[in-house]
C-alpha cells in the first residue's frame, strides 16, 4: 500500500514540475513493474532528468535490473554525466 501511495505521490509531482521523475522510475522498479520503469527512465534520458552512471549502478531501488541488457544500454548511455 505504501508503494502504491508513494508512486501516486511521484505522478502527481511529476506533473507538477512538468518533467519526467526518477524517483516514480524508483518506485515503479520497486513493485517489480519493469516494463514501465524502464519506459520512466527512458523518458528521464530524453529529458535530461536521469542520473549519471555511478548513481544508477549504485541505487540500491535499481538493483534487480543491473543484469538486464536494457538497464546496461541505458547505463552505458548515461555516461559520467546526464
Amino acid at each position: 500500500e505504501l508503494l502504491a501511495r508513494a508512486e501516486a505521490l511521484a505522478m502527481r509531482v511529476e506533473k507538477l514540475i512538468g518533467e519526467p521523475s526518477y524517483n516514480l522510475a524508483c518506485v515503479l522498479a520497486l513493485q517489480d513493474k519493469e516494463a514501465d520503469c524502464m519506459a520512466q527512465l527512458q523518458k528521464c534520458k530524453e529529458a535530461g532528468t536521469l542520473p549519471d552512471a555511478v548513481h544508477l549502478n549504485s541505487d540500491p531501488d535499481l538493483v534487480g535490473y543491473y543484469d538486464r541488457p536494457w538497464f546496461k544500454d541505458l547505463v552505458a548511455s548515461a555516461g559520467a554525466g546526464v
